[in-house]
């Protein structure tokens, strides 16, 4: 991976970048992609993105099964690389403790891996690749406040439309399986900015047509979420939250009620 940055003047900054995969199963791919920003002042900065992209099947996707919360997932020694096109205009800006982003993206992907239910058997899944391109376009929002040093709210809205030039009938009836129309989060984060201090986000997140192939429905829903993390300088963390906190469940799509965590995470 070979990266650049050129500063042309003190507005424009250009990064192009190239990456080369080698991959024992499935050759060679060189992707190449350049980012753009123009500084209009301070504040306020425009950008431009576009590349290609490349992603060889992992080894779980293609050998492993494994179960999670009940379901049983099957690795598929079939499995092709996906292979991309993407690019994306955006705006970002702060105007004193408000601070705000808003993007538009397009992606273009090839045999994009996802997974299917098996035979129509609840519980029972396999990693397949989704016939053809499957499109993805659309715009994500951000925007935030510093209630105080140590508090910021913020909410995100993605809406995304999906579409595949060759999918099945009851694919194409609405989009692309896996995929939501939108996904917007309300997110409270707590800061104390210190080496060995805490950090905690408590979320709302609202999820709008998630389309499900197999019954050909959609499916709209909400959850509530916590995470608290105790800091060991920029190395160690120790985490522990709860997704889900009002135990909602829509067996179709796999959303099996509140889920407990807890962690250690080491950085090297």
């Amino acid at each position: 991976y070979i990266q650049d940055e050129w500063l042309l003047g003190d507005k424009w900054e250009i990064i192009p970048a190239v990456r080369y995969d080698h991959h024992s199963e499935f050759g060679s791919k060189t992707t190449p992609h350049i980012g753009v920003t123009y500084l209009a002042n301070d504040h306020n900065r425009f950008k431009a993105n576009w590349g290609e992209g490349y992603k060889a099947p992992s080894v779980s996707e293609l050998y492993m099964d494994y179960t999670h919360m009940g379901v049983l997932t099957l690795g598929n020694p079939n499995l092709r690389p996906e292979e991309s096109k993407n690019w994306d205009l955006s705006y970002e800006g702060e105007w004193g403790k408000t601070f705000g982003k808003i993007t538009y993206f397009h992606n273009d992907i090839d045999n994009m891996i996802s997974t299917r239910t098996v035979g129509g058997r609840h519980g029972y899944n396999e990693y397949y690749n989704i016939d053809g391109t499957t499109k993805t376009h659309g715009v994500e929002l951000t925007l935030g406040r510093k209630l105080s040093r140590d508090l910021d709210v913020k909410v995100t809205s993605n809406w995304t439309s999906a579409s595949n030039k060759v999918a099945s009938a009851e694919s194409s009836a609405h989009g692309v399986d896996g995929i939501a129309d939108n996904i917007t989060t309300l997110q409270l984060a707590y800061d104390d900015h210190r080496a060995y201090g805490y950090n905690a986000t408590l979320w709302e997140q609202w999820v709008h047509d998630y389309y499900e192939s197999d019954s050909s429905q959609t499916y709209s829903y909400n959850t509530l979420n916590f995470v608290i993390n105790k800091k060991y300088g920029d190395a160690v963390r120790l985490f522990a939250g709860v997704d889900n906190i009002f135990n909602k469940k829509i067996d179709a799509i796999y959303l099996d009620g509140r889920i407990w965590r807890t962690g250690i995470e080491f950085k090297f």
